[in-house]
């Protein structure tokens, strides 16, 4: 049996705060009445096929020409700024079919010589695209156009052999950088709004993260517990259309943290990706 608010609002708990969601408790009820999956994985998640996880440093690309191992074009970058890994994750590029990228997105600017920013966490498929997935989370996170909701990351991508970099776009809870609570941040990718492999449908994947006080001495991160936060949003908004969420129903993507904050940057994170549907 689902568990959810049934309420005149609905409230859901941020990380010791009360936040409430004004005008969607009824609908709420509707959608979870449909609702075919369930973020804490009440219905199993459908199986989709795993992608190939090549590890690779800044600087080097699978060889996709053979399908296997590492291809350099431009040798290892060092000295970069990488995660707190565990668990043998670590940059990688993830492969399905003709498409690959990252399993982390990168801040400052496109290029591989800049510090990763999040993992990557979540992956709407089926039939999603970008302003498919804004419009469908648009009720939980309506923050996506406008000054710290809007900041940019960038992911690196290939398509076959061919590689390239997409600007993230972006969907928040709210657009004040300094709130008394954790705010849920999610950057979405995909190039031309969206990516295509036969097995995933059309999808879009995400990093996920809460900012805290942004730029009033706070922190950013904890992607673990804002990617179980988000899909439950997701439960209610995708089910309108048809859709799901599945928290850590998504493929193994080898890029798993320790719980660690390094200067207000903190990591968390389990290296299994959510599966979202979207129709």
């Amino acid at each position: 049996m689902l568990h959810y608010p049934h309420a005149s609002s609905l409230r859901r708990r941020v990380l010791g705060r009360t936040v409430t969601l004004l005008g969607v408790a009824v609908l709420t009820c509707a959608a979870l009445v449909a609702a075919p999956g369930w973020a804490d994985s009440g219905s199993p998640a459908p199986t989709i096929d795993p992608p190939t996880i090549v590890p690779a440093p800044p600087g080097v690309y699978p060889d996709k020409a053979q399908g296997q191992g590492q291809g350099s074009k431009s040798g290892p970058i060092t000295n970069v700024e990488i995660c707190p890994c565990e668990g043998g994750g670590g940059l990688a590029w993830i492969v399905q079919q003709k498409n690959s990228f990252r399993n982390f997105d990168f801040q400052n600017g496109p290029n591989e010589s800049n510090p990763l920013d999040w993992p990557v966490d979540f992956i709407y498929l089926n039939n999603a695209s970008i302003s498919k997935v804004q419009s469908q989370m648009g009720m939980f996170l309506p923050c996506q156009t406008t000054g710290v909701c809007a900041a940019p990351m960038y992911m690196h991508y290939g398509i076959w052999s061919s590689y390239a970099w997409v600007t993230s776009a972006n969907m928040k809870q709210s657009l004040s950088a300094c709130t008394p609570a954790a705010d849920l941040h999610q950057r979405i990718y995909a190039p031309s709004g969206r990516f295509y492999s036969t097995n995933w449908g059309y999808y879009v994947i995400g990093t996920t993260h809460y900012d805290y006080q942004e730029l009033c001495g706070g922190w950013s991160g904890k992607s673990e517990q804002a990617e179980k936060a988000v899909c439950q949003d997701g439960v209610v908004a995708l089910a309108y259309t048809g859709g799901a969420c599945y928290y850590n129903g998504g493929p193994v993507l080898a890029n798993g943290t320790a719980t660690q904050n390094i200067n207000g940057h903190y990591w968390m994170n389990d290296g299994t990706a959510t599966e979202a549907l979207v129709n």
